[in-house]
């Protein structure tokens, strides 16, 4: 399959690289010369500088698109009315409306819509949901996930997008279901009144489990933490190296007494995989037809309208209701 790569940075390079390494032929486009000439020089792919040439191209059957989140609607838009396949990086859109937009246009024309949530294929992340629908853990009482490190602040969006839409994506695949409600507060000490620097939200789910989750890019370190807390059992979730903690202890229900029950803890070693690869290659076999999209436009969408929710929950100071397109 011959595939465009739209943006030639650090994470297009790796787009670059894993569908090279997947045998396709592989297009990178990027209005920085230097930028495509390295990657071309790197993987062997061809190169352009113009975006509308991917599109003109009848061989070029799908594009992923790797640029800042304030184009991906643009982009995205414009290459599914050209009859594209698209793989679009994390946000779908900065909005529930335009997110929901393009799923509505890859429906309508049977193409392949798949936003860049790539905790979707992470080892830990999917034995957990495994646990959590098997009963292992009991009622779910309430999940976190935590995203926090210094790095520059995006330019074109706030925490909330770069961040928590990583987080909430996360919480609704182990829950495998939708919040309902978001609460949400944030801190702009950066100085710019459109975009938090720090975020720190809570959901509600159908279940009456409670989602939680603090993102910054303001801390020095970086922090990455993912637990699950149940009835019967609690799981913490270490996506670095890929290795679960099962806590055999928990804090029984109605009926059970309220004293909390502590038992074993036993840690679970994964396959170590490259959760990008699994990615590309689920965007792939989705085209060929060989199975379906495992994050869609529709999921994409859905996450959005959790973003657009917490950034209503933050203007108006109080919960509100996650309304979806």
């Amino acid at each position: 399959m011959k595939i465009g790569v739209l943006g030639a940075g650090p994470w297009g390079r790796n787009h670059i690289r894993i569908y090279s390494q997947l045998g396709h032929e592989v297009v990178a486009c990027d209005l920085d010369e230097g930028a495509v000439g390295e990657a071309a020089k790197e993987f062997g792919c061809g190169t352009a500088n113009d975006y509308r040439a991917l599109m003109e191209d009848e061989g070029v059957a799908a594009v992923s698109i790797c640029t800042p989140a304030s184009s991906h609607f643009k982009f995205a838009k414009e290459f599914l009315d050209a009859g594209k396949h698209a793989l679009v990086e994390k946000p779908l859109a900065l909005g529930r409306e335009e997110a929901a937009e393009l799923a509505r246009i890859a429906e309508s024309k049977g193409l392949t819509l798949m936003v860049g949530h790539v905790y979707r294929f992470d080892p830990g992340i999917n034995r957990a949901r495994e646990m959590i629908s098997g009963g292992e853990l009991g009622k779910i009482y309430y999940v976190y996930a935590e995203l926090a490190g210094l790095k520059p602040p995006r330019t074109d969006c706030g925490v909330l997008h770069n961040y928590a839409v990583h987080e909430f994506d996360i919480m609704c695949n182990l829950l495998g279901e939708w919040p309902e409600r978001a609460n949400c507060f944030a801190s702009f000490p950066l100085g710019r009144p459109e975009f938090e620097d720090l975020a720190v939200a809570g959901i509600r789910f159908p279940s009456g489990a409670v989602g939680f989750t603090q993102v910054s890019w303001l801390p020095a370190g970086k922090w990455r933490g993912v637990w699950a807390v149940g009835e019967k059992k609690t799981v913490y979730i270490d996506t670095k190296n890929f290795m679960l903690k099962v806590f055999n202890s928990g804090v029984p229900g109605k009926g059970g007494g309220f004293m909390p029950r502590k038992g074993e803890e036993t840690e679970i070693q994964l396959e170590k995989i490259e959760p990008l690869k699994e990615e590309l290659s689920n965007f792939i076999a989705a085209i060929e037809g060989k199975g379906p999209c495992r994050a869609d436009g529709q999921v994409g969408a859905r996450v959005a309208a959790v973003i657009d929710a917490c950034e209503k929950s933050i203007r108006e100071k109080r919960e509100v209701e996650v309304g979806y397109v």
